[in-house]
Order: C-alpha cells, then structure tokens, then sequence
C-alpha cells in the first residue's frame, strides 16, 4: 500500500505557492512554506493567518524565512519564477535542506524538467507538478513524470496528488511543454494586439471567455499562471462611447438558412423582433422555419423558454425566397456560406432593394466587411456582425466597423445586441478580428503538433482541459467547429497576412480532404 506523505514543503510564496498553502491546509497536511525573499513571507503572515481561520487549519502552517525545517518534508513544491536560474538555484537549495529520501516537484512549464531533474543533483526523486490556473481545490494538480523517475518517489507523489483530487493518472514530460508552448504562443499574440492599440486588454480577455468559453482572460491568465511577468494595467473605459440617439430597430431581416441564419433568426424573434428569413429556395426556408421551431421546442423542455415565448416568438418568424421581402426592414443581417464573392454579391442585392437609412450587417467571422461596404451606396450603414455558435449560448457578438462606418450606426447595433443579450464588442475590420486572430493560429500549431508526433491528440486536449482550465482542448474543438470550417478560416488568414505559422498544418488539410470533418460527418481527430 503507498504510503502518504505527512508532511508537506512549499518554496516560493508568489501566486501558485500561496494557492497551494490554503489547498494544503484545506485538506488537513502540515505545510512547512518560506520563500527566498524573507519580506514575502512577512507580508503574506497577516493575510494567510486571516483566510486559514475562515477556511483551512491554521496550526496546520509553518510559515518561515529559512529551510531549516524542510529536513522534515516527505514532499516539497518548488513554486518559484518559471525561469532556469530561479528553479534551478531554488531546487539546489531544497535538495541541500531536504532528507535524501524527500520528494522534490518542480512547477515549471517552460523549463524543460530533465534539465532541471538534473540541476536538482537527486533526478530519481524529482518530478513536475501542473497545478490548473486558477488553483482553487486539488483537483487541479496533476504529476509529470520521467523515464529516469524512482518508483517509490512517483508512487508517493502519486498518492499526495490522488488523496487532494488530482488525477490518478502522470503526464508525460512532452506533453506538458507542448500545451505550454502552445498557450504561451496565444498569450503573446494576444499581448501583440494589445501592443499595438488593436483592442485593450480587457476586451481581448472578455474576447476570449465569451467567444471561447474560457474560464479566465489569456492575458489574465499569463499574469496569474507566471506571476513575475505579470503588468498592472489601467482599467480600460468605457467600449463604446457612441452618442445618442439610437436608431430604432424594429423588423430584422436574415439571409441565408444555414446553421447561423437559423441561430440569429431564434435569438432575434426570442428578443421581440419580427423577422423575415430569405433563403435561395422555398424548401430552404421551410427547414430553416423547422429548425427554428425545434429548437424552441428543446429550449422549453429545457426551461431556457416557457411555452408562450416559444408560440411569440414562431409568430414574428417569417420566411421568403427574394430579396424584396427585406425592403421594409431597419436592419438586415447576411449570413450565408463564407466565401467572399457570395457575400459581395448579396450586399449589391440588398443595396437595391433596401430601405437607404437600414443597416446592413455580415456574419463574416475572417473575410472583409470594407469590401462589403464597398458595393453598396451606404457604406456608412455597413457593419460586421460576428455572432459565435451556438447564437442561443454564446454570449459575444464582435461588432466590426470600417473606416466608413458611422458612429450612429455602431450605436445602433450596439443596442440591437444588448436587446438580444450579448455583449458587443467593438473592433476594426481585420482578418480574424479578435477571436479567431488569436484562436485559430493556436488550434493549427496544435494539429502541427499532433503531426509532427510531438503529441498525441488526446493527451494534449487533457493537458490545456486540466492545467488551464480550457472547456476544450484544441483537437476536440476543431472537431465541434468542423475542419472544412477550419482550414477556410485559416487558410484566409494565411492569404491575408502571409506568415509561414499561418499556413494550414498538412494533416489539416489531409483529413478535410478525406471528409473527416469532426463531429458533423462522425471522424476527425476522433471517432464520434
């Protein structure tokens, strides 16, 4: 039977070293904790005393200015800057502390953990410790290992991580620096649009955990994972600072009757709008209508609709196979296939048809809404419109103006997304915007790779799931979005930026080609 260790060490008191106190003492472990900076551990004495007295056991803790007592650790979390000269001196120190047979775990992400095992002068007895960002229970933890690794030393550790709610389960040394890689790679482009004056930090963040699902902002996330980079910044005003008054949106009208028209067409009616859909056939529209009610329906068995919300909102709904039908609407919304040619050649449709003073919107999530804007005599009312699917659920819609765009207009649909319950955040005409600027550049380095042998799909999803708290990890998520959907979107972002990391990953392309699109055709990078 493993044994447990009774006594715990924590070395460094930044960040994750304070999280692992109050998780350790939480579940009853005696914590020796002291840090090379004696003035962090004085300020962290009041406010760790003030929080274990509400939470965890306070005579449980040892909070110290030196490593005298580490001789009587089982295990000790190194939890200093994620950099080769602070590890290695702090693993130096702690191997000199320590008893021989102590375990020794390394938080680094970015060190490469042989090199560090090695510094450490006992590499049989060291290992990596992921603690998931932010740490607030033990589930979070999870063990990294080593060929080279002692059997007593990982079942140890093994049982310390288990008995907290960790996994059960060791991940592999290259794992861990490839999902490390591939976060710090989207934090830095993130960091890149920040730089410069693209969007503030707050909105790519809000970006981020609204289009994505994530948990935490990416630049919210790179501060709180490596805490010695981390940069105060002023908060950021107010998105839109657009003057009054609004134009009234009344009638809406949707073109296209795909996944996307139909999610828009439910959430519009849902908010109080009538809405015409215009779709190329008559069978086409009659679908979309289906769906739309369907949808309804699952939304009232679920308790997200009552029943009179569903029957309203299937009343403002109605369907059309031309243009015409859109010649009375204040705001009229193109969500056909995304191809650019086909998009042009709606927004000269619409232009003749269209009342001058409504707005005309595209769902383009990478194309060019300036060119959109272009074909029309009322480039000033052209708007992007960037709902995230599914409309229903997701929460952000990006609003993108051109250089033409007027402020009444963005004012205007501003209020048109409050009304249906997202949040609108604005950003310029660019391929990509925010979300899928920093989304699918990272989605392709993973299936890089995934092809370069570097990892394995499924361990890599669990790596960014577990250690950062991502709904989804990267291969999984371009199964759900569809590889065809993919490599358009990241082959426009290649065409318009022409940068080598852009260009679509091979086996991308490869498994699209071979009709293994995810979910939707039952393959992709797994089977469904």
């Amino acid at each position: 039977m493993s044994r447990r260790p009774a006594v715990i060490g924590v070395y460094g008191l930044l960040g994750l070293g304070e999280a692992l106190i109050e998780v350790l003492t939480g579940a009853g472990h005696e914590v020796l904790a002291t840090d090379p900076d004696p003035e962090v551990v004085e300020r962290l004495k009041e406010r760790l005393d003030l929080r274990l007295t509400r939470g965890g056991d306070a005579t449980k803790l040892t909070l110290t200015a030196d490593t005298v007592p580490f001789d009587r650790a089982d295990l000790v979390v190194e939890a200093v800057a994620d950099t080769y000269q602070e590890k290695t001196a702090a693993l130096r120190v702690l191997a000199e502390a320590c008893a021989p047979q102590a375990v020794l775990c390394t938080t680094s992400q970015q060190c490469a953990l042989p090199r560090l095992a090695a510094s450490s002068g006992r590499p049989a007895r060291t290992l990596g410790l992921r603690c998931a960002t932010p740490l607030t229970h033990g589930t979070g933890l999870e063990l990294v290992t080593l060929p080279a690794a002692d059997e007593d030393a990982v079942s140890l550790a093994r049982t310390w991580v288990t008995g907290l709610g960790g996994s059960d389960e060791a991940v592999p040394h290259r794992t861990v620096r490839a999902a490390s890689a591939l976060i710090a790679d989207l934090t830095a482009r993130a960091a890149g649009l920040e730089a410069e004056g693209y969007a503030t930090a707050d909105d790519i963040d809000t970006a981020m955990r609204l289009g994505c699902g994530l948990p935490i902002g990416v630049l919210a996330l790179r501060n709180m994972k490596w805490p010695d980079t981390a940069v105060r910044r002023p908060r950021a005003a107010a998105r839109f600072a657009l003057p009054e008054p609004r134009r009234r949106i009344g009638k809406v009208g949707v073109v296209g009757s795909g996944t996307m028209a139909r999610g828009i067409a439910e959430a519009v009616t849902l908010a109080g709008h009538p809405v015409v859909l215009v779709a190329r056939a008559e069978d086409r529209a009659e679908r979309a209508a289906e769906a739309v009610a369907v949808a309804l329906t699952a939304g009232v068995r679920r308790g997200k609709v009552s029943p009179q919300e569903r029957v309203d909102a299937l009343g403002r709904l109605g369907t059309a196979t031309r243009f015409d039908a859109l010649a009375d609407c204040d705001l009229v919304i193109e969500a056909v296939a995304e191809d650019q040619m086909l998009k042009l050649k709606v927004f000269a449709e619409l232009d003749s048809v269209c009342r001058p003073d409504a707005v005309l919107a595209t769902t383009t999530s990478s194309l060019s809404v300036t060119l959109c804007g272009e074909l029309t005599r009322r480039p000033e009312n052209v708007v992007g419109l960037h709902f995230f699917n599914p409309v229903r659920a997701m929460k952000l819609v990006e609003v993108v103006h051109t250089g033409s765009t007027s402020s009444d207009t963005l004012a205007t649909v501003q209020g048109f997304c409050e009304g249906l319950g997202k949040t609108p955040l604005r950003c310029g005409d660019r391929p990509g915007f925010i979300v899928n600027h920093l989304l699918f550049p990272y989605l392709n380095a993973a299936v890089r790779l995934v092809e370069s042998g570097e990892a394995e799909p499924r361990e890599l999803d669990r790596a960014i799931v577990r250690g950062y708290g991502f709904p989804l990890g990267p291969l999984a998520l371009l199964d759900v979005i569809g590889l065809d959907v993919a490599l358009a979107i990241q082959q426009s972002l290649h065409e318009a930026h022409r940068r080598p990391h852009l260009l679509p990953a091979p086996l991308l392309r490869e498994l699209a080609a071979a009709g293994r699109l995810g979910r939707k055709t039952g393959g992709g990078f797994y089977a469904y």
